[in-house]
């Protein structure tokens, strides 16, 4: 899995995709060329804020918060969506 700094025109396609969601940054994960998820955050030089994460694959989403942990010393996650209980989780590595 390949996960690298992507672009809005990526994503349009996946499921839940929605211009109103957060984030300035995507990141996405893909294997043999095809994204099989990401993640939208605002990344500043050591932390980051996950607004929107979607996958098609299991363990895609792990491999992304991963990829993250690598790179910032402090992330939130902030979650707003209903069924996932509006939680803020702060996740440190």
């Amino acid at each position: 899995m390949e996960i690298r700094h992507g672009e809005i025109s990526e994503i349009e396609n996946f499921q839940l995709f929605s211009a109103d969601n957060q984030g300035d940054d995507v990141v996405v994960a893909e294997i043999d060329g095809t994204i099989v998820g990401y993640m939208q955050i605002n990344e500043g030089a050591s932390d980051a804020t996950i607004f929107f994460m979607e996958s098609t694959m299991k363990g895609v989403g792990g491999a992304l918060i991963d990829w993250l942990k690598g790179r910032c010393s402090y992330i939130v996650a902030d979650n707003a969506v209903e069924s996932a209980g509006g939680q803020t989780e702060r996740i440190e590595s």
